[in-house]
């Protein structure tokens, strides 16, 4: 369904890098405000405003970025909505990026017993 959804290169879809862009040092609870290590945001990747926040649970949420603060050593992120949890809940802060479909049409595979099998290209519209 959700290929379906996505009605070919028509519909955006909001995807995280999957990968730690972020690394927290904030400690006890965390709310609108969270201190990450330097990592040269500000350099490079200042107009990424879209996080995806991930917890032990393996639950994601959304967040953007309203406001990023150098301090001595680390970056501080003002974030939105507020996250409501404590860091050491926290597995991975990614990037999150707007995407669509590349082509208007998909293949799947039928592979039987209730599998199926497609490659899909993805282009990242707005980080």
């Amino acid at each position: 369904q959700f290929l379906f959804r996505r009605l070919g290169q028509y519909r955006a879809f909001w995807l995280p890098t999957f990968e730690r862009n972020f690394y927290v040092k904030s400690t006890g609870a965390i709310s609108t405000v969270i201190d990450v290590e330097l990592n040269q945001y500000q350099e490079y990747a200042s107009n990424r405003k879209h996080i995806a926040i991930q917890d032990k649970s393996g639950n994601w949420t959304a967040h953007s970025i309203s406001n990023a603060v150098q301090t001595s050593n680390t970056l501080r992120l003002t974030i939105t909505p507020a996250l409501n949890k404590a860091a050491v809940d926290i597995r991975m802060i990614s990037y999150l990026g707007l995407h669509r479909l590349n082509n208007d049409s998909v293949d799947i595979q039928y592979k039987g017993a209730g599998i199926t099998e497609s490659s899909v290209a993805i282009l990242e519209i707005e980080p």
